[in-house]
């Protein structure tokens, strides 16, 4: 009579030792378990690797917010939807630190600026800086 692998005390404590991880991990075991195609050794570590970020970003302190008031003033009067959009986006980024000023001395900007057009008589050069995305 053949032995049943299933019905094993091994089997049942690997099972029970997986079942108590987190399921990328287990996920992860179970593909490694199988090894049918070659990518499953790829996608398991692949389910490790974002369950290892997953919980770093968890482990970070959250950011606090602050959003619109009733005494923030945005003109929306005569504004096209795109423009009132800007508006609120701006307002957003300046109340929570987020906009940042453009260097425009000549030096490096943080935002890696493209020039458009350089002037060949003069060299004077029209820049275009980028938001943060």
């Amino acid at each position: 009579m053949k032995k049943d692998p299933y019905a094993s005390e091994d089997f049942t404590k690997k099972y029970l030792e997986l079942s108590q991880l987190p399921e990328p991990l287990r996920l992860a075991a179970g593909l490694e378990e199988t090894m049918q195609w070659p990518l499953h050794g790829k996608a398991a570590d692949c389910l490790r690797r974002l369950h290892e970020e997953n919980e770093r970003l968890k482990a970070q302190p959250a950011a606090q917010w602050a959003g619109l008031t009733d005494e923030d003033e945005i003109p929306w009067d005569g504004v096209d939807a795109k423009s009132f959009a800007h508006a609120i986006e701006a307002k957003l980024r300046e109340k929570n630190g987020l906009y940042r000023q453009h260097v425009t001395d000549g030096s490096p900007c943080w935002c890696e600026p493209e020039t458009s057009y350089t002037d060949p008589e003069t060299g004077a050069s029209v820049i275009v800086h980028r938001e943060p995305q």
